[in-house]
C-alpha cells in the first residue's frame, strides 16, 4: 500500500538535523493515516504528531538563528499560525469532533507547501553564504588569509549610543532590513562605521556586529560619570 505522503528526496534542506526531522513528520503523517480509523489508537497518534510538530519547529529555529537567517522572525510566524491550528485541533479531540481525512490533507498540504517552499528558502541562504565565503576566500591573497578571525569593526566611538543599542537589538533579532537603515543614517556621523555594518549585514554575519556593539556598550558603561 502507498504511503499517504511520499518522502522526495529531491526536497531537502541540506542540514542533516532539520531532513531527518522532516522523514520523521513525514511518517508520522502515514502512521495517523493508517490508524485514523482506530478510535483508541488515532487520538494518541495525533497528540504524539503534534508534540512532535512543536519540537520540530523549535529545533528548526535554533538552527536558523545559529546560521544568522534574516528571515526567522518572518518563519517564526508561520510556525505560531500552525501551532494555533493544532490548539484548535486538540480542543476538538477532547470534544470528539475530529474529521481525521480532513485533518490529513491539511497536514499534508501544509507539509508539502511549507517544506517545498520556505524551508527552501533557507537552502538557497545557506547555498548563497557559502558561495559567498568561498568568493571572499579566493579573492583574499593566501599570505595574508585569515579564516579564523573576522575583521576588526571600526572605532565606535564617534557613534551615539542611542543608536549603538538600536542596531544591537537588529541584529541579534536578525532584521537585516533594520540594521542597513541604521547603517545608512550613521554615514554622517561616521562614514566608516557605517560602511562596516553595511558589509557585516549584507554578508549576514551578524554576530561580529553584535559582539562589538556590546563591547563598546560595556566600555561606555565603565566609564566614570
Amino acid at each position: 500500500m502507498a504511503d499517504y505522503v511520499d518522502w522526495d528526496p529531491g526536497v531537502t534542506v541540506g542540514v542533516e538535523e532539520i531532513d531527518l526531522e522532516h522523514r520523521t513528520f513525514v511518517a508520522l503523517i502515514n502512521r495517523l493515516e493508517s490508524v485514523k480509523s482506530d478510535r483508541a489508537l488515532a487520538p494518541r497518534v495525533l497528540q504524539e504528531l503534534i508534540k512532535y510538530v512543536a519540537f520540530h519547529f523549535q529545533s528548526e529555529e535554533n538552527i536558523f538563528f545559529e546560521n544568522g537567517y534574516p528571515e526567522l522572525e518572518a518563519h517564526r510566524v508561520l510556525h505560531l499560525a500552525l501551532l494555533e491550528k493544532l490548539n484548535i485541533v486538540l480542543m476538538e479531540l477532547r470534544s470528539g469532533q475530529i474529521d481525521f481525512d480532513e485533518l490529513l490533507a491539511f497536514f499534508r498540504e501544509w507539509y508539502l507547501n511549507h517544506t517545498a517552499k520556505e524551508d527552501r528558502r533557507f537552502a538557497a541562504f545557506l547555498a548563497h553564504t557559502a558561495e559567498a565565503s568561498t568568493a571572499d576566500e579566493q579573492r583574499t591573497p593566501t599570505a595574508t588569509r585569515s579564516p579564523t578571525a573576522p575583521a576588526s569593526p571600526p572605532p565606535l566611538t564617534r557613534v551615539p549610543t542611542a543608536w549603538l543599542h538600536d542596531m544591537l537589538a537588529a541584529s541579534v533579532r536578525l532584521h537585516s532590513d533594520r540594521v542597513l537603515e541604521l547603517a545608512a543614517a550613521l554615514q554622517a556621523a561616521d562614514a566608516t562605521v557605517a560602511d562596516w555594518a553595511s558589509a557585516r549585514a549584507a554578508d549576514f554575519d551578524y554576530p561580529e556586529i553584535a559582539a562589538a556593539l556590546r563591547s563598546e556598550l560595556a566600555r561606555r558603561a565603565s566609564e566614570p560619570r
